[in-house]
């Protein structure tokens, strides 16, 4: 069983394609060009080209759902929704917090993001106890200090796609509705516009 995991979340287009026990048969990084539609369909077909698969032997297909880039997070969930769909098959997601954690491959991290100005959010993992807190929303004035952090400066840290790796991967799927804990601009300039009348 082959799953599809892309990862448009930050400044890099990560993609990989792995089965079912963990292992990777294909993986690229390419850097965010400003047609990352184009360069996301040109990257899925370089992965099945180069590890010898169809979209037909694809049964699951991920994205990351952020926190994120705005864009881009939209972009990778549309694209990949329209493939899974030409398949027949559901998209799933995976959190960048949660990916983050299974990459990262410690037994207990605290993962952030963030979000606007001093507002972040954070999860903690304890993987030898297999317990894991909610998302939590925080303003914190020292950014320095956080040791993990997602997309940090808006740079790719990690290849979140790498997350497929990891045996826990499948217990953090979710949605692939985009997962964002603040409005963007487009959305906080249009409820200005509309509440001056």
């Amino acid at each position: 069983m082959n799953t599809l995991i892309v990862d448009t979340s930050g400044d890099m287009l990560f993609a990989s394609l792995g089965t079912s026990g963990g292992a990777v048969l294909a993986e690229t990084g390419v850097k965010m060009k400003s047609n990352i539609n184009e360069n996301l369909l040109k990257t899925v077909d370089f992965l099945l080209e180069s590890s010898g698969t169809s979209l037909s032997e694809i049964e699951n297909f991920y994205t990351i759902t952020g926190p994120g880039s705005f864009t881009g997070i939209r972009i990778g969930v549309s694209t990949m929704l329209g493939l899974a769909s030409s398949m027949g098959k559901k998209l799933k997601g995976i959190s960048s917090l949660d990916a983050y954690a299974l990459v990262c491959g410690e037994e207990s991290v605290e993962v952030w993001a963030k979000l606007r100005l001093k507002s972040f959010v954070r999860k903690s993992y304890d993987f030898k106890n297999m317990v894991f807190s909610e998302y939590e929303t925080v303003k914190l004035d020292d950014e320095e200090s956080i040791t993990h952090i997602v997309n940090r400066e808006q740079k790719s840290s990690l290849n979140l796609t790498h997350s497929v790796k990891n045996i826990h991967f499948t217990k953090f799927g979710c949605g692939y509705e985009p997962l964002y804990f603040r409005k963007s601009e487009a959305e906080i300039n249009f409820d200005q516009r509309r509440a001056c009348g």
